[in-house]
């Protein structure tokens, strides 16, 4: 709130049409809004936040926000609270009031200098107050104090993007499990050429992970690159002398991971991939480590991309970059370096900056004609997490070798 300037920050939400802020600010057995839910934070002139909720009573939000909306004008919670003795319900404290009444009230008192409302016309994760929600809170305010609300998209984003170490250490060994999957996916246990398909290994790891309690954020993705037939997926089935390639992803513990891994299939009489191929992924990890020298704190999306494609064309690589931040979302908010349909400047998600403990999908792939494959290309996607804490990039893990079947 103090980088963001602003003293107030209001998140309303209704159930079932949550505001994407909302969920990381609810003791997480609550899953939702419940009714209307407001919550207000107020930053003191001392640096304190009041933690302020408006909304039904006795859900669990009173271990961590002070419930003001205490007496609800049209409602008699008695009967209910009665049912749960062992509940703090609030009740009938003070003259009855409505949600906005209540509101004005709370916000007048504390005269706040700017209200941050999560409204933005640049990203998704800083515009989550519906449209009639955003008319009764303006209404609700009045106009001297409605004068006072401004977007709180900055607020949103850092909010978002920023990791908690505790965060950091736990999405370490998700990631790790994450790994684990996939390399178990890209392995003969797995895939048995002249029979296993793409749609095979693609519900495969969708299954382990369901069966682990793990939350797929995107379905997985398998794509065969083959000599002479580009890229093949659906029931194509794989065959010796096939790189597979493979895009995970899944929410654990409020954490999100996503991961690209790659394998090939061995002919008979091979017993490592062919030089060529092995030369590309080798690219692919050296463009891995361009980037991460380039990702330093206070830079912009932007300006890491154009400073990592000039150093890897230099080095003679082919390649294309698209790394997006991730935590709480898989796409979450903060800066993007480069799009797959973009490798220029990016408008607003380009030019936002790199914050210490922040995490990202360091994505990308790298092409070459393969000597081995007649000179046909071979394009390889890479991806794996990392994390920027204490002011430099580190890897959460990374693919160092390709796989074999």
């Amino acid at each position: 709130m103090k980088e963001s300037g602003m003293d107030m920050w209001i998140v309303i939400s209704n159930e079932n049409n949550e505001d994407p802020v909302l969920k990381t600010l609810l003791p997480s057995p609550l899953l939702s809004a419940a009714r209307c839910t407001v919550l207000l934070f107020y930053l003191n002139d001392d640096g304190a936040i009041e933690r302020l909720s408006l909304g039904r009573p006795g859900r669990g939000l009173d271990k961590i926000y002070n419930s003001v909306w205490l007496n609800q004008a049209g409602s008699d919670w008695s009967k209910f609270a009665s049912l749960f003795p062992n509940r703090d319900i609030p009740q009938n404290d003070g003259p009855p009031e409505t949600q906005m009444e209540c509101l004005k009230r709370i916000v007048g008192e504390r005269s706040p200098k700017k209200i941050g409302i999560n409204y933005s016309p640049n990203t998704a994760y800083g515009d989550g107050i519906s449209h009639s929600n955003y008319l009764l809170l303006l209404e609700g305010l009045g106009p001297e104090l409605a004068a006072k609300v401004v977007s709180a998209e900055k607020l949103c984003v850092r909010w978002l993007e920023t990791r908690l170490p505790e965060e950091i250490e736990v999405m370490g060994g998700i990631v790790t499990s994450a790994a684990s999957i996939l390399e178990e996916t890209l392995s003969p246990n797995v895939i048995h050429p002249g029979i296993t398909t793409t749609a095979d290994i693609e519900w495969w790891a969708m299954q382990r992970c369901a069966d682990m309690g793990l939350k797929p954020w995107f379905s997985f993705m398998a794509s065969i690159k083959r000599n002479g037939a580009g890229s093949l997926s659906g029931d194509a089935v794989i065959k010796e002398g096939d790189i597979i390639h493979y895009d995970m992803g899944f929410e654990y513990l409020g954490i999100c991971v996503d991961l690209q891994g790659n394998t090939y299939v061995l002919r008979r009489d091979e017993t490592k991939p062919p030089a060529g191929i092995e030369a590309l992924f080798n690219q692919g990890k050296r463009l891995q480590d361009i980037v991460m020298e380039e990702i330093t704190v206070g830079k912009t999306g932007n300006e890491i991309l154009a400073a990592s494609l000039a150093r890897a064309q230099g080095e003679g690589i082919n390649a294309m970059i698209y790394s997006h931040p991730i935590g709480f979302y898989g796409h979450g908010p903060g800066p993007s370096i480069g799009r797959v349909d973009n490798q220029d400047f990016l408008n607003y998600h380009g030019e936002c900056v790199i914050n210490d403990n922040t995490c990202y999908a360091l994505e990308l792939n790298v092409s070459s004609p393969i000597p081995e494959w007649g000179g046909h290309l071979l394009t390889l996607g890479i991806e794996t997490d990392i994390t920027v804490s204490g002011g430099k990039a580190e890897y959460f893990y990374r693919q160092n070798e390709l796989y074999l079947v």
